[in-house]
């Protein structure tokens, strides 16, 4: 999903997002602001679908160590 949404000319195209749901967490992400929202929605259907149990279940979220996020970049047409 993410990188549908990481084409670019610009670095105002660019915004760094939180990339996790309540079954993953990926720490953050650079994604065009267009496809902020699409990240989102994918996030939400997550969620409610393969996610769903996941706590009920007896996981356990795993939440790696994550750097500060770097300001958002288009890189060679690519946000990072």
């Amino acid at each position: 999903m993410i990188a549908a949404h990481q084409a670019c000319l610009h670095d105002a195209d660019c915004q760094s997002i939180a990339f996790q749901s309540s079954c993953f967490d990926s720490c953050t992400r650079a994604v065009n602001v267009s496809g902020v929202a699409a990240v989102e929605a994918a996030v939400t259907r997550v969620n409610a679908g393969i996610c769903a149990n996941y706590q009920s279940d007896g996981c356990k979220l795993v939440i790696p160590p994550c750097v500060p996020p770097l300001t958002s970049q288009c890189v060679d047409g690519s946000c990072t």
